[in-house]
């Protein structure tokens, strides 16, 4: 899991691996032009939760399969 970065961004998550030395790859991306304020991996489970500010509705949690 070391060669793995969780990015929360204002335009969306991303996921991206290591594949050379220097070089990083965007895996994965969801929630693209939502304004996340964080993300995180559960290693209990493989779970990642990410928390997305959904302006007058608050802030809600969402957790992957």
């Amino acid at each position: 899991m070391k060669n793995r970065l969780f990015v929360a961004t204002r335009k969306g998550a991303f996921v991206l691996e290591r594949r050379m030395a220097a070089k990083w790859e965007v895996v994965h991306s969801g929630f693209l032009g939502d304004n996340l304020s964080i993300i995180t991996h559960d290693g209990r489970d493989g779970s990642v939760y990410v928390a997305a500010a959904h302006g007058h509705f608050g802030v809600k949690v969402h957790r992957s399969d």
